[in-house]
């Protein structure tokens, strides 16, 4: 778009538009990221609270079931990825707002360019569920190897002294045990976050 201005007082008048145009998408900006922030943190503060209260109230036998490492885990981590998918949601969103648009437009084209658009969105969607489910499984085998390394780190807290008057036993902990499964839980974990990545 052509703007023919004669005066050095139009050029002055764009210039700060421009500027104010600026500060408002900064301004606006800021302001989206400390409300996503608030929000994930008021999330991960009520899940924290509702699990503690839930743990409160299980049967003893059941909380020991299933294992300290394990309530640790899911009070912590479990949190932090709610917080991570909070986080991801406003871009999701516009992600979709904007393959909407893109159909929209192609529909308005031509209806065999929306059909072939259709036909390879769902060969994408097969293919990524195929590799999302091969994903999840390592994810699974990683979060199960984290209830295990926190029960070793749990270990090594709680019996430190202990370790430290066995060096046998203490480097057999440190190899067989807390060596193995951060090895373990690595690996997992790369494998399903490399899935991840390609898909």
């Amino acid at each position: 778009l052509y703007i023919k201005n004669s005066g050095g007082a139009g050029n002055l008048n764009l210039l700060l538009a421009f500027a104010g145009l600026c500060v408002l998408v900064l301004a606006s900006n800021i302001i989206s990221q400390v409300l996503l922030l608030r929000v994930s943190q008021k999330v991960i503060l009520k899940m924290r609270m509702t699990l503690s209260r839930q743990i409160l109230k299980t049967p003893l036998r059941k909380v020991e079931e299933a294992g300290t490492p394990r309530v640790l885990q899911c009070l912590t981590g479990d949190a932090q990825t709610v917080s991570s998918a909070i986080i991801s949601l406003p871009l999701i969103c516009v992600n979709v707002v904007t393959a909407i648009a893109c159909l929209l437009y192609a529909g308005w084209l031509s209806r065999w360019l929306l059909l072939g658009m259709f036909l390879f969105i769902l060969a994408g969607v097969t293919s990524y569920r195929l590799a999302v489910k091969k994903a999840l499984h390592y994810q699974r085998l990683a979060r199960q190897q984290a209830d295990t390394l926190m029960a070793n780190f749990r270990a090594l807290a709680d019996g430190n002294k202990e370790l430290k008057l066995n060096h046998a036993r203490s480097d057999e902990f440190y190899t067989q045990d807390l060596e193995a499964n951060a090895l373990t839980m690595r690996d997992h974990t790369i494998s399903g976050s490399s899935i991840f990545i390609v898909a």
